[in-house]
């Protein structure tokens, strides 16, 4: 049994305690979460008092752990249309290092506090090594696929994918790529065997570039010229005269959890037409990659205004310097100092676990979880918020 305190507990699920004691059992479970104003703290003993504050483990909605060997091999700020290309034509660079690379991240993962995390495979590299790692994965196997006559194969490599990945006990489900880059054939395939699992989650990119809109609103643009010149058909696309998200949203199910991943140039109508539209809606934020990518970022504080459920990203080493939600933490504080950090939190924990199904184990410190221990140091308690000099250390 431990007993851990510091200068504030944020259980997440209510208010922050100031000089709290979590008492931690044997395996890391959270047996109490104490309040010195209603319990003599003197009589307490062996207790652990750390400068900082305390927080429960993160969870990363929105993460390429295989593609971990591009890290720092892709240059800064080639808009969404450069990116991919890029990997279209490098996709196999470094390759060879993969795997060391996948585990090297892996310890980047866990050293960063990060416990639980929605990860993209487009194939089984990472299978065994998540098999063995402390950090619960939900997989979500991507499915992409412009050509409707390429629909039932590629649809069909990833079930069988998707059945390797079950088969080692892992969680995972198939998903969408992005509104760009699927035939309607191949979004119907994918619709039909997530409406009818109720346990699914769906994830899909979401307006990550801004050519994105005009794709579907012209078919023109820069993405839409990228995605001719990698070899899509012209005769793939059609006008829609609006969004990218309200041209395909038909093609997502309503019913099931969702997370809509970037959102870098969603707008008002965009989130309130997708708040309407799904029953269990989570926006995933990655804004360290759309800095990386688009050097920009979403409209964030309209997002918190409008939208339910927002979640937080690190996205892939492909297009981010380092793996740290607490990083993701400090920019969105940076750039939108009026959201307080008591909200940003949330979406870095109690969020993310509702968005993949696991908030019975992770996201707060309530009894009975077992949701990981972090202590944030360097924190501004004149300002109650994270610093540029903020960092994390993993108590349990």
């Amino acid at each position: 049994m431990r007993k851990i305190s510091a200068h504030f507990i944020f259980p997440v699920s209510q208010p922050p305690i100031k000089n709290g004691i979590l008492i931690l059992d044997d395996e890391n479970k959270i047996s109490d979460l104490i309040d010195p104003k209603n319990t003599n703290i003197d009589s307490i003993a062996n207790l652990e008092f750390y400068n900082g504050i305390i927080v429960p483990g993160f969870v990363n909605t929105h993460c390429h752990l295989e593609l971990s060997y591009l890290k720092n091999l892709v240059p800064v700020n080639l808009k969404l249309h450069g990116f991919i290309e890029f990997l279209v034509n490098n996709r196999n660079t470094g390759i060879e290092k993969a795997e060391s690379c996948i585990n090297l991240a892996l310890n980047e993962l866990k050293k960063n506090g990060i416990v639980a995390i929605g990860d993209i495979s487009n194939t089984n590299i990472t299978f065994s090594c998540k098999t063995n790692s402390s950090i619960y994965f939900h997989t979500f196997i991507e499915c992409f696929g412009i050509n409707p006559s390429d629909a039932n194969k590629r649809f069909n490599n990833s079930v069988n994918l998707l059945n390797e990945l079950q088969k080692q006990n892992l969680n995972g489900s198939l998903v969408p790529h992005a509104p760009y880059s699927l035939s309607k054939k191949l979004f119907n395939l994918i619709f039909e065997i997530n409406s009818n699992n109720k346990n699914a989650i769906v994830s899909i990119h979401n307006q990550e570039g801004e050519e994105e809109n005009n794709l579907f609103k012209t078919k023109s643009g820069a993405i839409y010229n990228a995605l001719i010149k990698i070899g899509a058909n012209k005769s793939y696309y059609t006008i829609t005269d609006k969004n990218s998200l309200e041209s395909i949203i038909q093609y997502l199910p309503s019913k099931i959890n969702t997370i809509l991943v970037h959102n870098t140039f969603s707008n008002f109508e965009d989130f309130n037409i997708a708040e309407n539209y799904f029953e269990n809606l989570f926006w995933c934020i990655c804004p360290n990659s759309n800095l990386y990518i688009e050097n920009a970022l979403p409209d964030i504080t309209l997002m918190n205004n409008i939208c339910k459920n927002i979640t937080i990203g690190t996205d892939s080493l492909a297009s981010n310097r380092e793996l740290s939600i607490l990083s993701e933490i400090i920019t969105i504080s940076k750039n939108f100092p009026e959201i307080k950090f008591e909200t940003i939190l949330k979406w870095a924990t109690l969020n993310g676990s509702f968005a993949l199904n696991i908030d019975n184990k992770f996201g707060s410190f309530d009894v009975g979880k077992k949701p990981g221990v972090n202590l944030i140091q360097n924190f501004d308690f004149d300002k109650m918020t994270v610093s540029e000099n903020s960092s994390i250390k993993v108590l349990a």
